[in-house]
Parts: C-alpha cells; sequence; structure tokens
C-alpha cells in the first residue's frame, strides 16, 4: 500500500499537488495529530491510505480529509467496501485476486467483495455518474464482463458449517432427533438451491428424472448423518440411538463460546494435568478458528525472523502455517516485539479479538476436568492478552513511559515491583529525586 501511494506521488509530479485541496496552514494541523510516518508524508500530497493497521485517530483524519473533499485520493484495502461509506468519482480495483495460504497460491475475490468496491463509484450529491475501473488477466477479462451485467445466482455454504450450525440448535433444546434436523434443513435458502441448482452441492439429478424428490430426500439424509457422526466423534453430542440425540457439555461449551467442535474435541484430547504456560498458549495458537488468520506470500520468511526474536522456538517447518504465525504473534504480543510490516498490526487484531472467548471455553473444560493449576495458568494467560506482558513481567511495565531500565533502577534501587508499591513511595515523596534524574517531570498515578 505504501509503494503504491509513493508511485502515485511520482505520477502527481515532482513539486505539484493536485491532489491536495487544503491550505497549508490546515494541512499542518491535521498532519500533527497523525502517528504514522508513512502517512504523514502521503498526506501531505493529497493521497490518504486507510486500512486496520493504523490507529483509530489516524483513520478518523483521513475518512474526514477524503469525505470533506480536501484530499482527492485515498488508497485502500477490500475491507474497507464494506465497513465505511466512502462514495468517489473514481474507484480503480488494481486486482482481483489475493494469497491463499491454505492452497499456497493466489485466488480471485468473491464477486460479492468486488461488487461491494465498485459500488462506492458515484456521489449522487456531486456527480451524475461513477466511473469503477478493474484490473484483471486478460483471461478473466470476458467473465467479469459477463458477470457485471448478467449477475450469477448466491449459492449457500451451509454445508461447510453445519455440523457448528446442528451443535447450536441442539444445545438449544430445538433439535432433537433426525427427522427435526431434516425439517430445519427444509426451511434454510440451502435447500432452495440444491432443488434449483443441485450440480452445485455434487447431486447430479437431471430436471425431468422421475425420482428427483426421492434423490434429493436421499441426500438431505446422507447430510444430516454425515454431520451429526462428526458431532458425536467430536463428543459434542450423545447419539442415543439411530434417530434420537441428546447435548453434552462439550457440546454446550462449543455453544455458547461459539466455537468449532473440532476445536473444543482438540482441547478435550490435548488438555492434561501437566500444562505450562507456553504449552497452553501453543494449544490455544491451534484452534480452527486461527486457521484463518492470513499467511501471505512471502510472510514466512517474516515469520522466521519473529521466530529469531520470540523467546519461545516454534516449528521451523511451519512457518507458512497461521496456527504458527498466532503463536509467534501471541509471544510478540507479550514481549511488545515490533512488526515486521504494518500487516502484522491488523493480524494481531484479528487474533487478539478472537482468544478471549477461546481461552473462557479452555477454562470451563479445565475446570470440568478438575484441573486447578490448568484452570489458573489460563487465567493468567488471559490477563497476559489483556495487559501485553508474560506473567513473570513486572507490573510497572503498562506505566506509561515506563521502559526496561526505569523499571530495573526501581527494582535494584528501591525493590519497587509492583503498582502498589510504587503509590506508596509517591505518597512518601520518597521517588522525587529518582524521577528526576531519569528525565521525568511529573508522574501521574
Amino acid at each position: 500500500m505504501d509503494l503504491i501511494a509513493l508511485l502515485a506521488i511520482e505520477f502527481a509530479g515532482a513539486g505539484e499537488y493536485p491532489y491536495l485541496k487544503i491550505s497549508n496552514a490546515e494541512l499542518e494541523y491535521y498532519i500533527e495529530g497523525v502517528k504514522d510516518n508513512n502517512l504523514k508524508q502521503t498526506l501531505s500530497f493529497g493521497i490518504g491510505m486507510h486500512h486496520a493497521g493504523l490507529v483509530a485517530e489516524d483513520r478518523k483524519i483521513v475518512e474526514e480529509l477524503f469525505v470533506k473533499n480536501k484530499i482527492q485520493v485515498l488508497i485502500a484495502t477490500s475491507t474497507l467496501a464494506w465497513g465505511v461509506n466512502f462514495p468517489a468519482r473514481l474507484v480503480i480495483v488494481k486486482g482481483t485476486e489475493y494469497y491463499d495460504a491454505k492452497n499456497k497460491k493466489y485466488i480471485d475475490f468473491p464477486v460479492t467483495d468486488l461488487l461491494q468496491m465498485i459500488g462506492r463509484a458515484g456521489r449522487p450529491q456531486f456527480d451524475d455518474k461513477g466511473i469503477a475501473c478493474v484490473y484483471v488477466e486478460q483471461s478473466k477479462k470476458n467473465f467479469y464482463r459477463k458477470y457485471l451485467n448478467e449477475p450469477f445466482p448466491i449459492e449457500s455454504n451451509l454445508i461447510s458449517q453445519l455440523p457448528d450450525h446442528f451443535n447450536a440448535e441442539i444445545a438449544a433444546g430445538t433439535l432433537t432427533d433426525k427427522q427435526q434436523c431434516l425439517d430445519y434443513l427444509s426451511w434454510t435458502y440451502f435447500f432452495r438451491r440444491l432443488i434449483g441448482n443441485p450440480k452445485f452441492y455434487g447431486l447430479d439429478i437431471k430436471s425431468k428424472e422421475i425420482n428427483k424428490h426421492h434423490k434429493i430426500n436421499e441426500f438431505l439424509v446422507k447430510t444430516v448423518d454425515d454431520a451429526l457422526k462428526k458431532l458425536a466423534d467430536s463428543k459434542c453430542i450423545k447419539l442415543i440411538d439411530e434417530f434420537t440425540f441428546e447435548p453434552v457439555s462439550l457440546g454446550f461449551l462449543a455453544s455458547y463460546y461459539y466455537i468449532s467442535h473440532e476445536t473444543i474435541n482438540f482441547f478435550d484430547k490435548n488438555i492434561n494435568e501437566n500444562l505450562s504456560i507456553m504449552s497452553l498458549i501453543d494449544i490455544l495458537s491451534k484452534a480452527k478458528e486461527f486457521n484463518e488468520v492470513p499467511v501471505r506470500h512471502n510472510e514466512d520468511n517474516y515469520n522466521e525472523g519473529l521466530a529469531k526474536i520470540c523467546p519461545y522456538p516454534v516449528n521451523k517447518k511451519t512457518l507458512d502455517s497461521p496456527n504458527t504465525k498466532t503463536n509467534l504473534l501471541f509471544q510478540a504480543h507479550f514481549s511488545r516485539l515490533p512488526m515486521p510490516i504494518r500487516d502484522y498490526i491488523t493480524d494481531m487484531k484479528l487474533v487478539l479479538d478472537s482468544s478471549i472467548r477461546i481461552i473462557h471455553a479452555m477454562i470451563e473444560l479445565a475446570k470440568e476436568k478438575g484441573f486447578l493449576n490448568i484452570t489458573i495458568n489460563l487465567m493468567y494467560v488471559m490477563q497476559m492478552i489483556v495487559q501485553g506482558v508474560w506473567i513473570e513481567d513486572s507490573g510497572l511495565r503498562n506505566i506509561a513511559q515506563f521502559d526496561h531500565k526505569i523499571i530495573t533502577n526501581l527494582f535494584n534501587q528501591h525493590k519497587i515491583t509492583h503498582l502498589c508499591q510504587l503509590v506508596q513511595f509517591l505518597k512518601e515523596k520518597k521517588l522525587e529525586g529518582f524521577l528526576k534524574n531519569q528525565q521525568f517531570e511529573a508522574v501521574k498515578v
């Protein structure tokens, strides 16, 4: 993104500011509030950047400048099309592919994402039309031209998530036998599309076939059986007989904390009495929910570099794995290490936002198993995530401007390791000389 912004600056011409519609004084006022150095540089040329790696204040400044037409160019990630309403006269989609870590290759954007991006073109209050440019490979040109003029029907993706949907309904008491599961499916969009486009879902029947409905019914029965078998194998439900079932504790935990049946089964198999805090972090990192953490092209090299400065080793053979990257992101968060690229800041936020509910499920599972030490260690892990420190670190690390040197001096000279001790010292005014030596004017507690 930074490279694209620099190219836009170069295209504008040296010493020219065609994208800037604001006075120098007002521009300086806005730039003073920007924390990202690259954004400061691009804003001075009338070019903004918007992505999840920026702090909220920087994004707010960019949004205000672009909406008020004070900067003419905004370079953004594809996710911006969904989250913020930013109409523009011209929208340029510079590519329709992204790197998929699972398949280890570039794949096409979902067509819904592409439509959202194109839909930003057009400002009703300013322009009578909008312009959208989509850059694609020559081989895909006719496909996208046809799609944009003749939209494809939207298909259902329910089958891939069906076991978890069933588990939630079973835990809630809505579903108690297979017939109810079949009735449940008959009210879904998946059922409508299965009848309309059966081949898409792996059901090869002809439209005029006599036993068409019989084959559809057999397909649905098999789909339900497969989903229930997966739940039973994951110990989320108990099969009473051939037709009925009931929920069990793992199913309740998976449903309540909104995690996959595979994740809760993995935790059940791997959580035992003899696990260290780092072992629990490793187990947490391998949850299925983190399989979607993006590992972009060549990011295994960044992961290798990050692994060298993280305190605990990871498997060097899996540096291109989303779960290994998640482990490294946790360690980097606790150690407060610099991120190799801005995208890692976005990925870190994704991991941390999902981790709390997953740890809650791990705590509940450890409690059910009667593992007191593991329960306490998991609570420590949760506090480590919230505070961004290792459990053995000083609590003073969360005080603004207190770096490692100051914390070490506080311990060596005054045996202060906790905030309560620091507060007591401040009350007794014994820390005044020390603070002056550290070039602090004042400390507010």
